[in-house]
């Protein structure tokens, strides 16, 4: 089978969204909550390493253009996979994790307005417990 190679200009117009909302979303949680803030801290930490290891190393794309940018990312972290193949259950495991952090951002924005979760400053709870 062959791999129809990813438009560039998709990866363009997809990736500095996805790369900017990233730390956006961990400044906006630093503000609100700290576990919220280590919660999405972990989840991209294992996106971005188990989460290449395993989707990204055996996958058509790896060291070209993807839709996330990822493929060219993950081959200067890992070598390349010859003995497995792409699984698509992993890519789709590491999809919800990925849409599982994007959602963690504006559902603590959310409910920190219905004092779900209190509206306090992270650096003032880090500054106290200095």
């Amino acid at each position: 089978m062959i791999i129809q190679p990813w438009p560039r200009k998709s990866m363009i117009l997809t990736a500095p969204f996805m790369y900017a909302a990233i730390p956006l979303g961990g400044y906006l949680l630093w503000g609100k909550s700290l576990i919220a803030f280590i919660v999405y801290v972990a989840i991209w930490a294992g996106v971005l390493t188990i989460g290449r290891y395993v989707v990204c190393r055996p996958c058509a794309h790896y060291g070209k253009d993807c839709p996330t940018g990822f493929g060219h990312l993950v081959r200067h972290m890992f070598p390349k996979d010859e003995a497995r193949h792409f699984s698509g259950r992993a890519c789709m495991v590491d999809i919800l994790c990925i849409e599982a952090a994007f959602m963690i951002p504006p559902a603590v924005w959310m409910l920190s307005f219905l004092d779900v979760i209190g509206n306090f400053s992270t650096n003032g709870h880090v500054l106290m417990a200095l």
